[in-house]
């Protein structure tokens, strides 16, 4: 697998007029994969296997297989390629972290994972990271830390040289830690003796809370620490570049390989709470998604998927709410896949002149998505103007100095909500998507050419899953709402009826074909709110 990518270059797309371009990555939205059943002999008791559905759903591009389990219990060769081949099932793409645990395991054995997962398994992974969190779990120094990132990082690319090594994945950003280790006395971005550079992306953690924050805290988090932290990182890497003489694909990245609002929950923890589960969480999550289109980031993983059985304890950061076939997403969810399905190829800096009301905006050569997160309290009339107009006059004024299309848009937005707004290339609205606190899911309004609205409907990619399909015999059905499933039939082509239960109230549900002929079945599924009939291939 190679790893190619433009990255600044002059160009006009028809209504655009662009002299600079930040491209944003294709696999910029992450996820971590907590938690699995088991990690080599030790259980964990995860559902990770029932999660699959909804992360196709939300248009997950790269899953991390990794964390402090991953570093304490080497995953078995079974175990990492079933998660390689579901993380590619739903159309994203893994990043393996290879086990360190403070010394514990080898350069050697990490070689021989990449050696089997792509040499002799043929996977071609291209993202592989080396321990997790050295600094809160072993207290390493930046030495310590530079001589085992080059000694498996050497030994790894021995086996394959086209892969991307991710690093250090530090629990937070670490200046003093990161001003050695990139460009500095410590530095890891150099080459070694085989000519080969030894990370190439580099990576921190964020939980910027302990559960004692406040909403403006939340709020301005992003000026007091995100941001600032960020383009240090960047300037190192620069300097970094520079030093070693990296350019075009070899030029350093950056990732956050691990973030959430905090790392322990408050004991108040839902949606129009301060925690994990709360709305202004998936704000949070969508603003830093922002912060790195702006800046060039390979990837964002959110930790994580589904913990604690979804519980919302302490610990539990999931984006998944419930357990054991009752699952509901939350709002980190609707949020990531809200961006995730609507973010175009190219970062658009649009600003607003309202502290609680944040804004980004990214585009190709059909179309332009404008998101706008109301964190306030407070209900506003707005103007969005596509260039950098200044009237002063409206409550809430959206600009942009990105591009030069004349007009604008007028709405309303309410207090806690966020909207994503989607025009064509001259400017014209075609599509707003609404995501307010209370809210079951962002919805989306359609537009006719002179700008009336036509259709409202509740934004859903599919919300009847079924999976995988075709399949060998064993199949699941999943709702992504509040639905629940009531019954379900199933009839071959010759009309047939082969399957006929009842079904105790549930989102998700696991059959199977496995003693009938191969061919087409078609199954109807009866829910709390319809009944809809799907095709199923049965090889």
């Amino acid at each position: 697998m190679k790893f190619r990518r433009l990255f600044f270059v002059v160009i006009i797309f028809f209504g655009l007029n662009l002299n600079a371009q930040t491209q944003i990555s294709p696999y910029l939205f992450g996820q971590n994969a907590w938690m699995p059943d088991s990690i080599g002999v030790n259980k964990f008791w995860g559902q990770l296997d029932n999660m699959w559905g909804f992360i196709d759903n939300a248009n997950i591009k790269l899953i991390r297989i990794g964390g402090i389990a991953f570093d304490e219990n080497p995953i078995t060769n079974y175990q990492i390629i079933k998660l390689i081949d579901s993380v590619r099932s739903v159309g994203a793409e893994p990043l393996i972290q290879v086990a360190y645990d403070n010394g514990n395991y080898s350069s050697t054995q990490a070689a021989e994972l990449v050696n089997y997962v792509n040499n002799t398994s043929s996977k071609n992974v291209l993202y592989w990271s080396i321990s997790n969190e050295p600094v809160l779990g072993h207290d390493l120094s930046a030495n310590q830390i530079s001589i085992y990132l080059k000694e498996f990082a050497s030994a790894m690319k021995q086996e394959d040289n086209t892969i991307k090594i991710v690093g250090p994945d530090l629990a937070w950003y670490n200046e003093s830690i990161l001003d050695k280790l990139i460009g500095g006395s410590r530095d890891v971005t150099g080459t070694d003796a085989y000519g080969n550079y030894y990370i190439d992306i580099v990576s921190f953690h964020a939980y910027p809370f302990d559960g004692g924050q406040s909403k403006a805290d939340i709020i301005g988090i992003t000026n007091s620490y995100l941001e600032p932290a960020i383009t240090d990182l960047v300037s190192k890497m620069q300097n970094a570049n520079t030093i070693n003489n990296r350019t075009g694909s070899d030029t350093l990245r950056w990732a956050v390989t691990e973030f959430n609002v905090n790392y322990e929950n408050p004991a108040t923890n839902n949606e129009s709470g301060l925690g994990a589960n709360s709305f202004i969480n998936g704000q949070l999550w969508a603003e830093m998604f922002g912060l790195a289109m702006e800046y060039n980031a390979e990837f964002v993983c959110p930790w994580s998927i589904h913990e604690s059985s979804g519980s919302g304890s302490d610990y539990d950061l999931g984006f998944i709410n419930g357990s054991d076939g009752n699952y509901n997403p939350r709002p980190s969810y609707y949020h990531e896949q809200l961006l995730a399905t609507n973010t175009r190829d190219y970062f658009a800096k649009y600003t607003s002149n309202i502290t609680d009301v944040k804004c980004f905006g990214n585009y190709n050569a059909d179309s332009i998505s404008v998101v706008i997160l109301n964190m306030s309290n407070q209900e506003y009339n707005y103007n969005l103007y596509h260039n950098n107009t200044d009237v002063g006059a409206e409550s809430l004024q959206i600009n942009t100095n990105a591009l030069e299309l004349q007009g604008n848009y007028s709405s309303q937005i309410s207090a806690n909500c966020s909207q994503l707004l989607v025009f064509n290339n001259q400017g014209d609205i075609r599509r707003k998507y609404t995501y307010c606190i209370g809210d079951n899911g962002p919805s989306v309004e359609y537009f006719t050419p002179d700008n009336t609205m036509i259709q409202k409907k509740r934004m859903v990619k599919n919300d009847i899953l079924i999976y995988p399909n075709p399949t060998k015999g064993e199949f699941n059905l999943q709702t992504v709402s509040d639905e629940r499933i009531h019954a379900v039939s199933v009839v071959n082509s010759n009309g047939q009826l082969v399957i006929n239960k009842s079904i105790e109230e549930r989102n998700r549900i696991s059959l199977n074909l496995l003693d009938k002929p191969k061919g087409i079945y078609f199954i109807r599924i009866i829910t709390s709110k319809k009944a809809i009939t799907s095709k199923l291939i049965l090889e």
